[in-house]
């Protein structure tokens, strides 16, 4: 609404050019403001269930060791990849026992060329210090775009799952069946 009333009242006081080009660049600029740092949470497992919270609001959620799951709560393009590119190698580097990354993308509705050429920069590098990066809960949209351009081929389709249990199953670090339940 902020957008509106700085486009409103340059409108009105100033004119109708500046007020609606005030208007476009006020909203471009918080729009940046807002995605230039998304906003990642590290996800744990609700006790015996296939669900995943943050850790931070739901305490009971436990990690699973070896295995870091992240959620990105943006799309990721030019202006907020290379700060993802930035936390993930520090949580990475801070965490020297994960085995696997895996990025939940359920909140990402569009990724950019330079998104994607990040990620699969992070995939080849992990892949060289033995962390096995997964990705899953991608939108649709993004699901049949990085299919289109040929992003999973390039990474490997089996780094893709539907589901963030099927992934961490992946993993084979659940102890399901050797913990007292």
């Amino acid at each position: 609404t902020l957008p509106f009333f700085v486009t409103f009242l340059l409108t009105f006081f100033v004119s109708i050019p500046i007020g609606i080009a005030s208007g476009i660049l006020f909203s471009l600029v918080t729009y940046l403001a807002r995605t230039i740092r998304p906003e990642i949470e590290h996800l744990g497992r609700m006790d015996y269930t296939e669900h995943y919270r943050d850790m931070v609001q739901y305490k009971t959620a436990h990690t699973i060791p070896g295995v870091l799951i992240l959620r990105i709560d943006e799309s990721l393009y030019f202006a907020n990849a290379q700060y993802l590119d930035n936390y993930l190698r520090n949580t990475l580097a801070e965490s020297t026992d994960t085995e696997y990354l895996i990025l939940v993308g359920d909140a990402m509705n569009w990724l950019d060329a330079s998104a994607l050429q990040i990620l699969e920069d992070l995939v080849n590098d992990c892949d060289q210090v033995g962390v096995t990066v997964f990705f899953t809960q991608l939108n649709l949209k993004v699901w049949g775009r990085i299919r289109k351009i040929g992003f999973m081929e390039r990474v490997g389709e089996h780094r893709f799952f539907h589901r963030t249990h099927q992934a961490v199953e992946a993993t084979g670090a659940l102890l399901d069946d050797e913990l007292p339940i």
